[in-house]
């Protein structure tokens, strides 16, 4: 990469692009290009393997002055102002860290337009198990590269995030990859078609909304043929790694494979690459932006989402049906985004029932939908950050390409009538179920269908009795057992609903005992795990219910002392919500049973959000946070501290 000296960039003025770098062995480069008139943010870039030599240079074009470094457990910080004629900073990092670079809001009080711009080149030794170039050609001039993993925990991730989730920016993600691979940005929008440069493409995606705390970035390789044995289709890659993906790969990720052939349906064949080690998936072009038919990509997923096969399928959901619907194409508000959520989880779902072989109950999905709702209620519909939101028509033409993906099930209408008013919904779904009248419906997109039309102002005794639509849902009615659990759940939500503590007016300890009596044995013994999580999901939305009767809950049906490390997460946010401060220790058992991000990071935001309005959560925050620091992966470590950091729990009160 030359070195650049920049000048100042005017608010009008395009984006200075840096120069081409050739892309050598073993080396890849990503380009990140900020802007911004008011803001202070800071990029977090992890990276994990001790094998790994990384390079990190910062190159600003207004050239960079570091004021500041330091680190703070896992993270090295650097605090740096913009200031001219100073030399390019430079500043390296290596091993398994995490490097923080933030921007003091000082460097913006002139209100001038400002470009920053970060290089991020991972280079790795030859032979290295960090990271492997392929190349799998038959022939000289046509060469054909993958890039893969061969050990999980060996990967790296690139995370812009920003300090204060309020503020509004807008910035470049440019990737330079070689000219037979693919750069996709999951949030991100297309900025124009990849540009060739001096033997690689230059994709660039234009990030301009409200950003969530992370954002993922996936690299595909793009292969002619998958025909023929494994290790031939790889070529020059060590024997010993391909005879271990190969055989991992049968066991676990083909009914994955065989689950994504046939819901794309691609009309070539195509043979597996990839491996539960090496954390690849094959997927049929169309998946990709601009992929053309015929045409296979390999899409490599960060390894820290892959440690389970249930976390394999939330990375699919997460970048797969973006990529392919083009999300920021179609959503222009945040409940619209939240909306395409809602569609993620429905894809999920057929994703997980064709993979391995057990259909989505009712039970299961109103879980599902009760998360989406509940997402979709912490978005405005309308607001200072938001932008006009889809028209009917707008929607019906997504629905055409969401046919191809799912096979048009009438859930899917039923979804997008979330984002419409009535007037607009009803329309839509009248044209709707003259269009797919013929198309078959599963029996759990019928289940989903009725959940969203509990909601629809539409009267089912209104449509044609030979109305196919509404036959399919008028079966689902008849079938009141299918959702026999969701009853059962909701009926004794309600009854703790109604339950007064016997301190207050009105309360009545009879009626306490009887509830308690009638239902302890049922919910311990023959309720799923699937019905606890659903009851306590219900408990945690209410209104209506005690603190005291809470007590009584965890300590009737065993909560507490649940073994199931969801049950226990989701009943630990439920004691914070209802300040039960007395019961630190089940928050305790449950932070000990499992160090995963996600356990973490819902027990440590509630934390955080009940301190707003209760300081003694503090305390308790920082007691939990010293007493299981030295036990928790370094990334998980980084990841609570920046959510206890922005709450106000870390250091003096």
């Amino acid at each position: 990469m030359p070195d650049r000296r920049g000048g100042q960039t005017s608010a009008s003025s395009q984006p200075n692009v840096l120069e081409p770098v050739t892309v050598e062995e073993c080396a890849l480069t990503f380009i990140m290009d900020f802007e911004a008139r008011s803001l202070s943010a800071h990029c977090v870039l992890v990276l994990v393997g001790e094998e790994a030599a990384p390079e990190v240079c910062l190159h600003i074009n207004e050239c960079l002055q570091i004021h500041d470094v330091h680190v703070e457990g896992t993270d090295l910080r650097l605090d740096f102002v913009l200031e001219k004629c100073l030399p390019t900073g430079l500043a390296a990092l290596e091993g398994s860290q995490m490097m923080r670079v933030m921007l003091p809001q000082e460097a913006w009080t002139s209100g001038e337009f400002c470009s920053i711009k970060l290089e991020v080149k991972y280079r790795v030794l030859p032979g290295s198990t960090a990271l492997i170039w392929m190349d799998g050609s038959d022939h000289d001039d046509d060469p054909q590269m993958a890039m893969t993993q061969d050990q999980p925990g060996w990967a790296s991730a690139l995370f812009p995030c920003m300090d204060e989730q309020a503020v509004r920016s807008s910035y470049l993600l440019r990737l330079w990859v070689p000219e037979n691979m693919l750069a996709i940005a999951a949030g991100g929008r297309l900025q124009e078609p990849a540009a060739h440069m001096n033997g690689h493409l230059e994709y660039t995606y234009r990030f301009d909304w409200k950003m969530p705390a992370r954002s993922l970035t996936f690299i595909a390789g793009r292969f002619g043929q998958t025909s023929g044995s494994f290790a031939s289709f790889f070529g020059l890659t060590p024997p010993g790694s391909i005879q271990k993906a190969a055989e991992e790969f049968e066991d676990s990720l083909q009914p994955l494979h065989d689950a994504l052939m046939h819901m794309f349906e691609d009309d070539d064949k195509s043979g597996p690459a990839g491996g539960p080690v090496l954390q690849v998936v094959l997927l049929p072009a169309r998946v990709c932006p601009q992929g053309g038919r015929g045409v296979l990509r390999l899409l490599i997923l960060p390894m820290y989402m892959l440690s389970t096969g249930k976390a394999m399928l939330y990375a699919l959901e997460l970048c797969l049906v973006k990529a392919w619907l083009g999300i920021s194409d179609c959503a222009l508000s945040w409940r619209d985004r939240w909306l395409c959520s809602g569609l993620e989880l429905y894809v999920l779902q057929h994703l997980m029932r064709d993979a391995h072989g057990h259909a989505a109950t009712m039970l299961h999905l109103s879980l599902l939908w009760r998360g989406f709702c509940r997402a979709a209620q912490q978005h405005p519909e309308h607001g200072a950050e938001s932008r006009p939101r889809c028209t009917a028509r707008a929607w019906e033409k997504r629905l055409g390409e969401l046919k191809e993906l799912v096979g048009g099930d009438l859930a899917m209408y039923f979804w997008l009538g979330q984002s419409l008013s009535p007037q607009e919904n009803e329309a839509l779904v009248r044209r709707l179920r003259g269009k797919y009248r013929d198309v078959p419906i599963s029996e759990e997109a019928a289940l989903a269908a009725l959940k969203g039309f509990s909601e629809l102002t539409m009267d089912l005794a209104e449509w044609p009795p030979d109305d196919w639509c509404a036959e399919q849902l008028r079966k689902q009615l008849r079938a009141a057992s299918s959702l026999a659990e969701v009853r059962e759940v909701e009926k004794v939500a309600s009854a703790w609903e109604d339950i007064i503590p016997v301190e207050v007016v009105g309360g009545s300890e009879n009626k306490l005992n009887k509830l308690i009596i009638r239902t302890a044995i049922h919910v311990k013994v023959k309720w799923t795990v699937l019905q606890q999580l659903f009851f306590l999901d219900l408990i945690q939305d209410s209104t209506s219910i005690y603190r005291d009767s809470v007590v009584h809950i965890g300590n009737a049906y065993g909560f507490n002392a649940s073994s199931n490390v969801d049950v226990l997460r989701r009943w630990c946010v439920i004691l914070i919500k209802h300040n039960c401060q007395d019961h630190v220790g089940v928050l305790e058992t449950c932070l000990e049973l499992q160090c995963e991000v996600a356990h973490f990071s819902s027990i440590f935001s509630a934390m955080v959000e009940r301190a707003q309005s209760v300081t003694r959560w503090k305390f308790i925050a920082q007691r939990l946070w010293n007493s299981m620091q030295p036990r928790i992966h370094p990334l998980v470590q980084s990841h609570i501290f920046r959510i206890l950091d922005i709450g106000g729990c870390i250091g003096c009160f």
